[in-house]
């Protein structure tokens, strides 16, 4: 069950700030302002199973969208009591969710 308090309301609203600021608009071609970073995880290659690119995560060339992510993160910490980083933690995944719903791209791999 999700308790909609204060905690999840700040948060939730922070991170749409956020994603408002970071990628400006929800169209798969923009990048991210502040987490625009890349990062391969075997260094060996550069064909690694897990890696960072303009900030999107890759596993297996599969972009993992952050609403994915948001929704794996609500159900999972769902089960927590009722306590502030669960709140924060369920304002910030909403949010995620919402926010990545947005975007032309979202249900592409």
């Amino acid at each position: 069950m999700i308790l909609i308090n204060n905690y999840f309301a700040i948060m939730f609203l922070i991170t749409i700030i956020f994603y408002i600021i970071n990628f400006g608009c929800h169209e798969s071609s923009c990048k991210p302002f502040i987490c625009n970073y890349s990062y391969n995880c075997d260094n060996s290659n550069n064909k690694s199973k897990i890696y960072i690119k303009n900030g999107s995560i890759f596993i297996y060339n599969c972009h993992i969208h952050h609403w994915i992510i948001g929704s794996f993160i609500l159900f999972f910490f769902s089960f927590l009591s009722t306590s502030i980083f669960k709140s924060l933690l369920m304002g910030g995944a909403a949010a995620a969710i919402i926010d990545g719903l947005c975007f032309d791209d979202r249900f592409c791999l």
